[in-house]
């Protein structure tokens, strides 16, 4: 009876024991990554108990948001592997000597069955980091392609570009484009190792962090056992990882293939919160983001710096009614169409001379702003000659542009600039130049220049004095400008939209 009785006891003993660990209350909260989709605000969560074990299942009452001085209802909670939701992983491979070949087969294996688990929503990139940072894949969901390139990967360079390699990655994870998974993932491999002279130092890295953080998940490649500049290397590594909102996690002697699939499931282990940001303003200006978690008489909070921007403006249409498709004309109507293209062939002709007579008196054309009636800038004007019949209306010979820059916060918010860019396009202060900035005394007169090389847009510094910047990160030699990259010239900053 006695023996029965302290059974029972130890059940019910070891019961509660397993029933208080499984609610545990939590214990740490981290703002992995937030973004805004207008109307809402989405933040993700890592909250974690004291044995760290991650917490998904929450009330919206527990949760409270601000962003700036406003207040952010919350609207909705959910953990991130139920909300139909893909990932942007983008891989950051070390592929300097200091990594064995064994174990860079261990890296190739674990790269391609991350490749394998990608859903129909995710997308993967592979970026490669040695004496200079090169791009092994750009997104994409092909897992064939993808295998095919990691499959080629070999640790041969002499030196380690890790810093450059980990700002080109950030600069990757910020990508405004609309065919991307909204949440995007650093995941890098490294030793911690940076020895390419003249490279980004550990602070450039880190002021990358400052806004719009991407979170960095690293996987340490020790040699063990750790101790010297290996250990320094590694301490540094864990440092970009925690303060970007990702986490470290040290292989040692664990296989690579567990430490991989660990991760994954850690990064998936987020709650989603929804808030309500109809009210939010867009007007590019830096404001922070507080989350607070309450439970029971605890509260844990964490913030991140984040810019508000406006929507990507849509690409524009094709012609609704395309070239190329030919309707029978009635033989009747034939000759009266001849007519008709004759004179429209004369009047484009008359057009011609009269723009070419134009650009040959007054030299190279520039671009000025244009003001509307009320005095505001509404966008920039050619100011080439119109021609029209009598009795219309003049009609003015316009050309798509290729590129618009919205300049972002100060006195100049929301002026744009519609470029059309077929060599060289020059920013500056100088009222020459077909930016002209004039307002801002930190910008060199003649500061930087828009290059087109083939299909990409390029960003050239034309030596000014404080250097120009893309994503808060001053650029050394020609910049490939992606959609939603933010220029940096003196106090001004201007927002990119690429059009193709």
């Amino acid at each position: 009876m006695n023996r029965r009785f302290l059974l029972g006891l130890l059940f019910a003993f070891s019961t509660g024991m397993s029933v208080a660990s499984a609610g545990m209350p939590p214990a740490s909260l981290k703002l992995n990554q937030a973004r805004l989709i207008m109307p809402a605000l989405l933040a993700y969560v890592d909250v974690r108990d004291a044995n760290g074990k991650q917490i998904v299942d929450f009330s919206t009452g527990q949760f409270s948001a601000s962003l700036g001085e406003r207040t952010l209802p919350v609207e909705q909670i959910q953990p991130f592997d139920k909300t139909g939701e893909g990932v942007a992983y983008i891989f950051l491979v070390d592929m300097s000597r200091s990594v064995k070949s064994g174990q860079f087969a261990k890296i190739r294996a674990a790269l391609s069955a991350w490749a394998d688990t990608l859903t129909g929503q995710d997308r993967m990139a592979v970026l490669g980091f040695g004496e200079t940072v090169r791009q092994v894949s750009d997104f994409t969901a092909d897992k064939a392609s993808l295998k095919l390139k990691i499959h080629d990967l070999k640790p041969l360079d002499k030196q380690t570009a890790l810093h450059q390699g980990l700002i080109q990655a950030m600069q990757m994870g910020r990508r405004a484009n609309v065919d991307l998974p909204g949440r995007r993932v650093i995941i890098v491999l490294s030793n911690g190792r940076d020895d390419l002279p003249g490279g980004p130092t550990q602070n450039e890295v880190l002021r990358q962090m400052e806004v719009d953080r991407v979170p960095i998940y690293a996987i340490g490649l020790e040699k063990l056992p750790v101790n010297g500049k290996h250990e320094d290397a590694i301490d540094t590594l864990g440092l970009f990882a925690h303060i970007s909102g990702g986490e470290y996690v040290g292989v040692g002697k664990l296989p690579l293939a567990k430490v991989t699939a660990g991760l994954r499931e850690k990064i998936n282990a987020v709650a989603m919160v929804r808030l309500d940001c109809k009210l939010c303003p867009t007007d590019g200006l830096i404001q922070r983001l507080q989350i607070t978690l309450q439970d029971g008489g605890l509260a844990l909070s964490d913030g991140v710096d984040m810019r508000a921007l406006p929507p990507l403006p849509r690409k524009p249409k094709p012609e609704s009614n395309p070239l190329g498709e030919v309707k029978a004309v009635p033989p009747a109507k034939a000759q009266n169409w001849a007519y008709i293209g004759l004179a429209l062939a004369g009047l484009l002709l008359a057009i011609a001379l009269v723009l070419a007579l134009r650009r040959k008196l007054s030299g190279k054309r520039r671009l000025s702003p244009m003001v509307d009636g009320d005095g505001g800038k509404s966008g920039w004007s050619d100011k080439l000659p119109t021609l029209a019949k009598a009795g219309s209306s003049p009609s003015r010979v316009t050309q798509q542009p290729q590129v618009r820059l919205v300049r972002l916060g100060g006195g100049g918010h929301g002026n744009t600039y519609e470029l059309t860019i077929s060599s060289e396009t020059v920013i500056g202060r100088k009222a020459e130049c077909e930016v002209a900035i004039p307002g801002d005394t930190e910008i060199s007169t003649r500061h930087c220049a828009l290059l087109r090389k083939g299909k990409s847009i390029f960003l050239h510094d034309l030596g000014s004095t404080n250097g120009t910047r893309v994503n808060g990160v001053p650029i050394t030699s020609d910049y490939r400008l992606q959609e939603g990259d933010i220029i940096g010239i003196g106090r001004t900053e201007l927002r990119v939209f690429i059009f193709q």
